[in-house]
């Protein structure tokens, strides 16, 4: 039988014995069989041959080494049918079992373990789990911690990220920051590297940095300011909507009354969303002309909590609209959809296309939005979204009922 038909981009990958050499190929184009082949030319080279024990071959998952390792194999026994009297490929056959045919992990575990003395570590040391790590990550986080608040532009920094209130945020930055130098190569050159423009005087106006995040202030600012505008330019007109409705009541008290209201309805929804506006159109500003210092003078505020944040969280009045009733419809559908499910099911006595998977599915849908009416205290979305969560968790019993009977 003939072996494989190689393309020349295969046979040159294979038969290169130049030094290093990278090989692209898309997925199912043969990389394995060429690699497979590639080793087993290797060892068994008329002229230099490798033992199979000297050839170190990583691959991403264990599973990949394991199959490598036995391709590696059954190329290494037909050869040795065709030639019974070749000792040296039984030989390879029995030394490709101790050959570094793994994941670079086990690799490096397994250097470290022939290795323990020179590492002064104890020979029987294993790999943490990531419980563990988590655990000596955290204490080593609040050790860290503790002793960087000794600094005052630390603390700083904690109350920018904290607001305040804590240093979990600037725990987490410290992690992240942690985590992307332990990826690069010779990351305490490259600390030294990023650190060096902000040692110098106003350093930071020398970095891409101080550009991009200006940049994208302005960006942002300008995005927020166009949403705050349009939602005010909303306002107004439900403002004079509602006005003019209360106009039309018969009787001078009774108009004075709803004007009244509707006037302290808007009162502060409108100016929250002024000033909210006002605030990002000077940040815009600041950040499009360059003006570091001052933006963050203008936001630090807000961020660390001092400034009620902008728009209208935390408004005592809430504002209604066709959204509210479009809410409330929707309930109402849902009560009614369900009741006819449940009178369906009882009817037909049937599960003929029903499904308890999409039962359940409609059953915890209901869920979310009751316990949002609950924390929101609209008792109306409460009191529908609990009659929906209660009809849908009966029709899913019921239809679990019939199904089973039908089983029988």
């Amino acid at each position: 039988m003939s072996g494989p038909k190689w393309t020349p981009a295969q046979q040159a990958a294979i038969a290169d014995r130049g030094g290093a050499l990278l090989v692209s190929a898309a997925a199912g184009s043969g990389k394995t069989a060429v690699l497979t082949e590639r080793a087993v030319q290797l060892i068994t080279d008329p002229e230099q041959p490798v033992n199979a024990d000297r050839l170190l071959i990583v691959t991403f998952t264990n599973a990949a080494a394991a199959e490598l390792r036995a391709r590696i194999g059954q190329a290494l026994l037909h050869r040795s049918q065709l030639q019974p009297g070749n000792a040296m490929l039984r030989r390879q056959r029995m030394l490709l079992q101790r050959a570094p045919i793994c994941t670079i992990d086990a690799f490096c575990l397994n250097l470290l373990h022939k290795h323990f003395q020179a590492l002064d570590i104890p020979p029987d040391f294993a790999p943490a789990d990531p419980g563990t790590v988590q655990l000596l990550r955290g204490a080593a986080l609040a050790e860290t911690l503790e002793n960087a608040y000794r600094d005052p532009d630390f603390c700083a920094f904690a109350d920018l990220y904290g607001k305040g209130r804590t240093d979990k945020p600037a725990g987490d930055a410290i992690l992240q920051i942690y985590d992307f130098l332990r990826a690069l190569p010779d990351y305490d050159r490259k600390l030294d590297e990023f650190l060096a423009p902000y040692e110098q005087e106003n350093g930071f106006a020398a970095t891409c940095w101080h550009d991009l995040l200006l940049a994208e202030a302005a960006r942002c600012a300008k995005a927020a300011r166009e949403l705050l505008r349009a939602a005010l330019a909303d306002c107004r007109a439900d403002f004079a909507q509602e006005q003019a409705a209360a106009e039309e009541k018969k009787t001078p008290s009774a108009r004075a009354k709803a004007q009244a209201t509707v006037a302290e309805k808007y009162e502060e929804a409108g100016t929250r969303l002024e000033k909210a506006a006002a605030l990002f159109a000077q940040a815009e500003q600041l950040a499009a002309t360059g003006q570091w210092d001052p933006l963050y003078d203008l936001l630090t505020p807000y961020v660390l909590g001092m400034e009620e944040a902008p728009g209208l969280k935390g408004m005592k009045k809430r504002l209604g609209g066709d959204h509210k009733a479009e809410i409330y419809s929707a309930y109402l559908q849902n009560i009614a959809m369900s009741i006819a499910y449940l009178y369906l099911l009882n009817r037909r006595r049937s599960s003929k296309g029903q499904t308890r998977l999409i039962a359940i599915c409609k059953w915890i849908g209901t869920l979310t939005p009751t316990l949002i009416g609950v924390i929101e205290r609209n008792r109306f979305i409460a009191a529908t979204g609990i009659i929906c969560f209660v009809l849908d968790g009966l029709y899913f019993f019921c239809l679990s009922y019939v199904q089973k009977n039908e089983q029988k």
